[in-house]
């Protein structure tokens, strides 16, 4: 990714607390050289400030009220992948080394996966609580700045519940491991108001 030409939509750090997202937008990291410098959590409170998956509430629990997929686009052994054609999203899940098990990741992302794409395909009640999730990319090659790329809903028009989340067989040195490919669609919403007085319907 580059950085945005000047015409383009930008948010200064000092205004991410009472921004909107705006569907490629550029919100600009701090500039104290430290973890405080993220501003996704300042956008969206209580996400945390590290790592791809990143939320409120607690996937052990069920207890996600929304949920963020950050990606910097650039590891080449998990090529996460937005389709700006059809609006679909290749997200891969967090147990990218071998160790451990699918869904014993420090930061639960690949629980949260399994139990979202379970409920995205159960009764309305289970649809009801899929939590929203917000895109964003790294956007330049230095600092903490990001791009809004979008509303996720999980899943996909033309996709098979097996094409949704698979969980697929990767080798490193020698040792088999599983991680998680999941597939979302982005919602036709090119900007997600400070308050929202309803959750939008996903494009399905």
């Amino acid at each position: 990714m580059t950085l945005p030409a000047a015409s383009e939509p930008q948010v200064s750090f000092t205004d991410l607390e009472i921004a909107d997202l705006i569907v490629d937008a550029l919100y600009a990291g701090g500039t104290s050289g430290h973890t405080g410098d993220d501003p996704i959590s300042k956008l969206l409170k209580g996400v945390g400030n590290q790592g791809g998956f990143r939320y409120s509430g607690s996937p052990s629990k069920g207890t996600v009220k929304l949920a963020v997929l950050y990606t910097s686009g650039r590891d080449v052994d998990w090529p996460d992948h937005l389709d700006i054609e059809t609006g679909t999203f290749t997200y891969y899940g967090d147990n990218k080394k071998p160790g451990q098990g699918l869904h014993n990741t420090p930061q639960a992302g690949n629980v949260l996966l399994r139990d979202v794409f379970a409920a995205s395909h159960g009764t309305a009640g289970e649809r009801a609580e899929v939590p929203p999730f917000f895109l964003f990319g790294k956007a330049g090659s230095s600092g903490r700045a990001v791009r809004f790329r979008g509303l996720l809903a999980p899943g996909g028009p033309t996709l098979t519940s097996d094409d949704e989340l698979a969980a697929i067989w990767r080798t490193t040195s020698g040792l088999r491991f599983q991680n998680y490919r999941s597939h979302f669609t982005v919602l036709d919403h090119d900007r997600v108001p400070r308050q929202l007085d309803s959750a939008p319907t996903r494009r399905r």
